[in-house]
């Protein structure tokens, strides 16, 4: 059983540049951001699985055997890493978030419809700015670039840099009521769904649907408040 083992052993360190080869080519056709040392990680995997189930006697050599054994287990871990990473990020919240903004302000604008064409633009600005903060706080939430940086644009918070976005966006959220403020942080910051937002405040959905609406306006408001004052200054 030791030789076995030993053996075993000697087949893995021979192929650990094979292991290093394929990280480097799969490396050249997937985004920048998986990192070469996770690549060889996902190899070692396939390599190890490969020497486990190998058998000399059907005449194979083993770094024929392990090529596929090794690379599959690199793709594989490639998928399950760019699989977690697109469920973790804003545009995951962003979806979800933003249907959810649209139903709630359509029904309650409805149920008060107006024919007036400046009520009508005044609910698609706020719609607008809105919408803008459910991105905004998806992606402040994943600590991830803001991409909002504009010094041509309009919209109060879209001129900032990334770092004072985070922070007048984090100063913002403790101004709210603190219940909009604990909704806010469940569904955006602690990966809460809307239903579990609620049942931890004691509210039905349909009121945190109403809420959570009602506080990325205030928010909207409160940053738009906060760059104009520093304009001023």
């Amino acid at each position: 059983m030791t030789g076995l083992s030993a053996e075993k052993d000697r087949l893995v360190e021979e192929c650990q540049g094979l292991v290093r080869h394929l990280a480097q080519q799969v490396r050249k056709r997937i985004p920048s951001w998986v990192e070469m040392d996770d690549l060889i990680g996902y190899g070692q995997v396939g390599l190890m699985q490969a020497a486990r189930d190998f058998d000399p006697g059907r005449g194979n050599k083993f770094s024929t055997f392990a090529f596929y054994r090794i690379r599959g287990a690199i793709y594989e871990g490639v998928n399950k890493l760019m699989w977690f990473r697109a469920a973790r990020s804003p545009e995951s919240k962003y979806g979800p978030m933003a249907d959810d903004l649209l139903e709630t302000t359509a029904a309650e604008k409805s149920a008060g419809a107006q024919d007036d064409l400046a009520a009508e633009a005044s609910w698609l600005g706020r719609m607008t700015a809105s919408l803008a903060m459910v991105y905004l706080v998806s992606a402040g939430s994943e600590g991830r670039p803001l991409d909002l940086v504009d010094t041509k644009a309009e919209d109060p918070w879209s001129g900032l840099s990334d770092n004072e976005s985070k922070n007048k966006l984090a100063e913002a959220l403790e101004q709210l009521p603190p219940d909009a403020a604990a909704l806010l942080r469940a569904v955006y910051y602690e990966d809460r769904t809307l239903q579990e937002a609620a049942n931890r405040l004691g509210i039905s959905k349909s009121w945190a649907s109403r809420m959570h609406a009602k506080a990325l306006e205030q928010l909207a408001q409160k940053l738009g408040g906060s760059e104009r004052r520093g304009s001023a200054a």
